[in-house]
């Protein structure tokens, strides 16, 4: 069959279309991108028909763009079950007490990005570090008389930043996978506006924080969750080894899905020294289903819960139905 080349008027019309259709279908329904997404591609594959295509063509160009996110979604896979691992052998909590700190009442806010950078780094997420840590910084500045506004800007801006620049992050891995680059090439590039766009916050907190005469700080509740961190979970350097040695092997040039692969049996035999008494088939069940924190501190136990394979099938299904949608013939 003749193939018809595409007219402007048309492309712009299914262009709007598929803009208006998105934007209704999660900015008003709140949907998840997914079925938004593939009402899209139906869309298109229709327009496709009418141009001339066949459905063998048009399933070849899926799976071609398809095949371009294999590599992130094999990395989105080994993410899962390292942060799991990384959990139970006490990597996020060790890194989280020692972000804790950092806290200077003096400087408040620039160690509230600090903090909340440093989390949201290590987990991936920027709305845990937000809805856990940054909770608990938002008392913390009520007690030192900062307005919360500002507070809130110090924990967003931290958190965001951690997001970006983790590795751990589906979206990060997200955007490197439909730019078809490496993670860590991304993350790298990325440092050019990233970094200066920190130093900037941080200077601008640091002035607010040095013309501003707080109250007397009240660090009750940072207090209480490195006591829960203390009493609950084995608190070692030792449990750094994991992250550490990833970021010397990307500094080396090592392709991600090895250095996460390396990063992931150090994690695996450090919990054995971290957690007397595990068994393999407990690691291997965390790393499946993540780790589920029972503290009895509610910031505690929503910020620790999380990791395992599972909880990155949203980031892969969404991985996969993205580039079909946007596959190349």
């Amino acid at each position: 069959m003749e193939k018809r080349t595409p007219s402007f008027g048309m492309s712009v019309v299914i262009f709007l279309s598929i803009v208006a259709l998105l934007g209704v279908s999660i900015l008003v329904f709140g949907a998840a991108p997914h079925i938004p997404i593939i009402l899209a591609a139906i869309i298109v594959t229709v327009y496709g028909f009418r141009l001339g295509y066949t459905w063998k063509e048009l399933e070849k160009a899926v799976t071609k763009g398809v095949s371009h996110g294999v590599p992130a979604i094999l990395i989105l896979s080994l993410i899962g079950i390292l942060v799991g691992v990384w959990v139970l052998n006490g990597t996020v909590q060790t890194i989280t007490f020692y972000g804790l700190h950092v806290l200077s009442p003096s400087i408040f806010l620039v160690s509230a990005v600090i903090i909340t950078a440093v989390v949201a780094t290590m987990t991936g997420s920027s709305w845990s570090a937000i809805s856990t840590i940054g909770i608990a910084l938002m008392g913390v500045s009520y007690g030192m008389g900062i307005p919360s506004s500002i507070a809130a800007g110090a924990v967003v801006c931290g958190a965001i930043f951690g997001d970006k620049m983790s590795p751990l992050s589906d979206t990060t891995n997200l955007t490197a996978a439909t730019a078809k680059v490496d993670i860590f090439q991304h993350i790298k590039h990325m440092l050019w506006t990233t970094i200066p766009s920190l130093i900037i916050t941080l200077i601008i907190f640091s002035v607010i924080s040095f013309t501003t005469n707080p109250n007397t700080v009240s660090t009750e509740n940072v207090e209480a969750m490195m006591a829960t961190l203390e009493t609950e979970y084995n608190l070692s350097p030792f449990a750094l080894l994991s992250p550490l040695l990833i970021i010397v092997l990307a500094f080396w040039r090592v392709s991600s899905i090895p250095a996460l692969v390396i990063g992931l049996l150090a994690a695996v035999m450090t919990t054995f020294f971290t957690v007397p008494g595990v068994t393999f088939g407990e690691i291997m069940s965390t790393a499946h289903f993540g780790y589920t924190a029972e503290t009895g501190d509610e910031a505690i136990d929503s910020l620790l819960s999380l990791g395992g394979l599972d909880s990155m099938l949203f980031g892969v299904s969404l991985i996969l139905i993205a580039l079909s949608f946007g596959g190349d013939y």
